[in-house]
């Protein structure tokens, strides 16, 4: 009798071993294979839409999949991290698409159809190759932090750390831009090349950079990250 009970539990602690193992490797197959990215943070009116679905609200949290859109609303913003180690800010009024953020061979785009974008790129290989397109222009990473803006006016690209290739869409010309440059396209594609490195120590942005959104709004977005001050002025001690 006893050793019947003793094999009826040996039995069912079996099948139960055995069904966590198949639950931990599901749970660990769509990890690893299906979502590529979550929602870190999520401040106002985010949503996303995936390829066989409508828009729906995004909450903090939320799991991203290969090949969804991301849009925002005013005042609104979504920081998204991938297991890639790739961090992707896309602020107020900006529709984006995520493709192909997936670890193995591709490299991950974004295709920024509109708006605002800030991006940390960690310098590892599987990351060499990450792009941000948009209609006018293509911005090539490999280890950076980066802003790309969207607009009616063209596409607009300045570089935190690092450097990038930007070029033309469909077109193998690319040039460099480094720590501190700005690259300015047309809607014709006409390059512009800009350098902010006078403007900028650190977090810290000289006032002087307001004419420098007074003359192209697009670079506002560059003020969630910095702020403003004097830098030829004196510094002040004491309380």
């Amino acid at each position: 009798m006893h050793s019947l009970i003793f094999n009826r539990r040996r039995t069912w602690f079996a099948a139960l071993g055995l069904s966590l193992i198949l639950m931990l490797g599901l749970t660990y197959h769509l990890m690893a294979e299906d979502p590529v990215a979550f929602a870190k943070t999520v401040e106002g009116q985010v949503q996303v839409q995936s390829s066989d679905s409508s828009w729906r609200a995004l909450p903090e949290g939320s799991l991203i999949k290969d090949g969804d859109r991301i849009k925002t609303g005013a005042n609104s913003r979504v920081v998204i991290q991938t297991r890639r180690g790739i961090y992707i800010r896309l602020g107020a009024n900006t529709e984006a698409a995520l493709n192909d953020i997936v670890a193995g061979n591709r490299p991950g785009t974004v295709n920024l159809e509109r708006g605002n974008s800030w991006y940390n790129i960690e310098p590892n290989s599987g990351n060499q190759g990450f792009q941000v397109i948009t209609p006018t222009a293509v911005a090539a990473v490999r280890g950076t932090k980066f802003s790309i803006v969207h607009a009616d006016t063209g596409t607009i690209s300045c570089v935190c750390k690092g450097a990038i290739q930007t070029g033309r869409p469909g077109s193998s010309d690319t040039s460099t831009a480094e720590t501190g440059d700005s690259h300015r396209y047309s809607p014709s594609g006409e390059l512009e090349k800009i350098d902010l490195n006078d403007y900028f120590d650190g977090l810290k942005v000289d006032d002087d950079f307001r004419e420098v959104i007074r003359q192209d709004a697009r670079y506002g977005y560059c003020m969630e990250c910095h702020r403003s001050q004097d830098m030829d002025a004196e510094p002040e001690y004491g309380p």
